[in-house]
């Protein structure tokens, strides 16, 4: 099998969803779902005075397991993202499902195991919980149990918890697995971004436990919707990771298919 070189990051939206059971990937492109609620869309309200019984509302993976198959790829890198911060501006069932299951490793887990029918094309990505609840040794719990079930496992790491997730991973890494580093919205052309993540960058240069994947932003994290003028093409996208990713010891590049800054959540 291929390894990828591309990954490109979906936040899994009704439009999102249409780009993915619609292009064939290829061999070279390995897409990343972010499912952030339970239902891809609410279902619909029973009528007023109707006698007819209500329909059980579908498990989780009754309704992603189907979306799943229909991705044209070889592997598809499924995640419940940890790193997604609840806000207040979020809709209510983004809001629940982020503190009823993503929150919540067990539950979180179980999720993704629901999922098993698929495990040959699935691979899930965990995240600490350091930042969420505190809990100590986080990955190397999600890893122990989801490895039974998932031959490769993903690990996404970024730049605040970086060397105590690698000390975890380092211990349950296997050389099939994915090694995800978020590069957030740091620019790759600006001398500050970049001294905050060199650090990270230099460790990859002697890693050679699994795959790499570098993902980052283009969108400059001082650009907002704001300060955009409508029509006008941005100066300031920066998409020279595709150029660089090799140099900084990584095997794939990955970035966001969305514009991160626009709330996709909240819709």
């Amino acid at each position: 099998m291929n390894a990828p070189t591309y990954i490109p990051v979906f936040r899994l939206r009704q439009q999102e969803k249409n780009v993915l059971t619609s292009f064939d990937f290829g061999s070279a492109i390995y897409p990343y779902i972010e499912i952030f609620k339970h239902f891809e869309q609410l279902p619909r309200a029973p009528k007023a005075n109707s006698k007819a019984k209500p329909k059980a509302p579908k498990q989780f993976h009754e309704i992603y397991l189907p979306i799943i198959r229909q991705i044209k790829s070889q592997k598809v890198f499924v995640d419940l993202p940890i790193h997604l911060k609840v806000s207040n501006k979020m809709k209510p069932e983004v809001i629940e499902f982020l503190r009823g299951v993503v929150e919540k490793r067990d539950v979180r887990t179980s999720h993704l195991l629901s999922l098993r029918s698929a495990r040959e094309k699935i691979i899930p990505v965990i995240s600490t919980y350091s930042q969420r609840t505190g809990e100590p040794n986080s990955i190397k719990l999600q890893e122990a149990d989801l490895r039974l079930t998932f031959n490769t496992l993903a690990f996404r790491t970024s730049e605040l918890t970086f060397t105590n997730d690698m000390n975890q991973i380092n211990v349950v890494l296997q050389p099939h697995d994915y090694l995800i580093v978020d590069l957030e919205e740091n620019c790759l052309g600006d001398v500050d971004d970049m001294d905050t993540i060199q650090f990270m960058l230099d460790h990859l240069k002697s890693f050679n436990g699994c795959h790499v994947v570098l993902l980052n932003s283009p969108i400059n994290h001082k650009i907002t919707n704001t300060g955009l003028d409508h029509a006008e093409i941005i100066d300031s996208v920066d998409n020279s990771l595709l150029e660089k990713f090799r140099a900084f010891g990584a095997h794939s590049f990955a970035d966001h298919v969305r514009f991160p800054k626009n709330r996709v959540v909240m819709n």
